[in-house]
Order: structure tokens, then C-alpha cells, then sequence
């Protein structure tokens, strides 16, 4: 199953692309040709293919996050850390954000997948950060009794007590947002988490900011 729906979303992703190009051509050739109402349609077309290939594209990386060709290692935090606040540079510098992050550990988790879980986590700290000040996001490890627990805490906007489908499938922290986002970056989050046998939680305040936790386990040489 897990083979299938790697193999299908790869198939399907192609078609999706090729519609929302061909949408691209068609408003580019006839744009001194359509009415406002079919202006109207064609970018409904294109939004639509676009959207699709988004999501069919975290299908794919939803499954790959719980891949069993996904082995855990010592890996430094650390480096992790900074590897996805690299990939992260051009959002951190358009929100104009101050990172601050403390000592990580060497930790027992597959390096790809810690770097994407904490991109994820400091990806979602920038998109729905509080526009009246300025985003200042913490990385921080606190050792716990079998292990690690890593945090990222934002100033953002926050949310809903009680809110732990935000870590489900479709799943957004606000319905009416503007990101644009499909809701997969939190459930790909939890599927990694869930690799090593972690858990991943959030605790927040409405309009103060959120803090997304998870645990890992610790290397031998920790």
C-alpha cells in the first residue's frame, strides 16, 4: 500500500502540473480574446490544477515521511537546525524574524526527516506570525527521562486551546487564512515524530503565540 500510493501520487502529480501550465498558455494566447467571465473560469482552472498538484504532493511526502526505508541514526540537532532555518533563509529575512536557539543535542531520528520536521515547525511559525510585531522564534532542548524534548515557541498569532487535529490531514490552525497552505505540514510532522516513537504536541494562546513540542530519543553519546 505504502509502494502504491507513492507510485500513484508520482502519476498523479503530472497531470496536475500539465493542466495548470496549459491554463498558464491558454490565458497568455487568448487574453485579448475572453470576456471577463472566462478569464473568470480559466483562473479558476489554473488555481484548481495548482491546487491539486500541491496536494498530491503531500501525499507523497506524507508517505515518505513514514517510510520503513527511513532508518535512524545519532544525528546532531544542531546541525538539523541549521540546515532548516538555511532552507528557511529567504521567509526569515522577508519577516524580518529573530531566531534564537539554544543547545541542541545529539539525537536517535533519520537527519532528512529531523531537518523537515523542524522546517515545518519554523515554516508555520513564519506564516502565521502577529503582523503588529516583530516574529522571534525559539529552538530549545530540555532533557526528559528517555530522552529529548525539542521546542520551537513563536510570538505569532496563536490558537484554540484544546486544538490537536490541527496534527491530522487537512487539518489548518485557521480556516480563513491567507498562506495558502493545504494542511499536511503538521500531519508530515506527527508521521516523522511517530518514526521513532515520539510525540509531537502544542500548547498555545490565542493572540500570545504557540509552542510546538515533540520528543525524540537521545543518542548513546549524550
Amino acid at each position: 500500500l505504502e509502494r502504491f500510493t507513492v507510485v500513484a501520487a508520482h502519476d498523479l502529480r503530472e497531470p496536475a502540473r500539465s493542466a495548470s501550465l496549459h491554463a498558464q498558455v491558454l490565458k497568455k494566447l487568448f487574453a485579448d480574446r475572453l470576456d471577463g467571465e472566462g478569464m473568470k473560469h480559466l483562473n479558476f482552472l489554473e488555481t484548481a490544477a495548482r491546487r491539486m498538484y500541491d496536494i498530491v504532493g503531500g501525499l507523497l511526502s506524507y508517505s515518505e515521511a513514514g517510510s520503513s526505508d527511513r532508518k535512524s541514526h545519532p544525528v546532531s540537532a544542531a546541525a538539523a537546525c541549521s540546515l532548516a532555518l538555511a532552507n528557511l533563509r529567504p521567509q526569515i529575512q522577508q519577516a524580518d524574524a529573530e531566531i534564537i536557539v539554544g543547545r541542541l543535542p545529539e539525537v536517535i531520528a533519520d537527519k532528512q526527516m529531523l531537518v523537515r520536521l523542524l522546517q515545518n515547525l519554523i515554516d508555520n511559525a513564519i506564516k502565521f506570525r502577529h503582523r503588529e510585531r516583530r516574529l522571534r522564534i525559539e529552538i530549545e532542548a530540555a532533557p526528559t527521562a528517555d530522552g529529548w524534548e525539542i521546542s520551537v515557541a513563536d510570538n505569532g498569532l496563536g490558537f484554540e486551546a484544546g486544538r490537536q487535529d490541527i496534527f491530522e490531514i487537512f487539518r489548518r490552525l485557521r480556516q480563513n487564512d491567507e498562506t495558502g497552505g493545504i494542511g499536511f505540514g503538521l500531519a508530515i510532522c506527527k508521521r516523522i515524530v511517530q518514526h521513532w516513537n515520539g510525540k509531537i504536541w502544542a500548547i498555545s494562546t490565542p493572540g500570545a503565540g504557540s509552542r510546538f513540542c515533540f520528543s525524540v530519543p537521545a543518542s548513546v553519546e549524550e
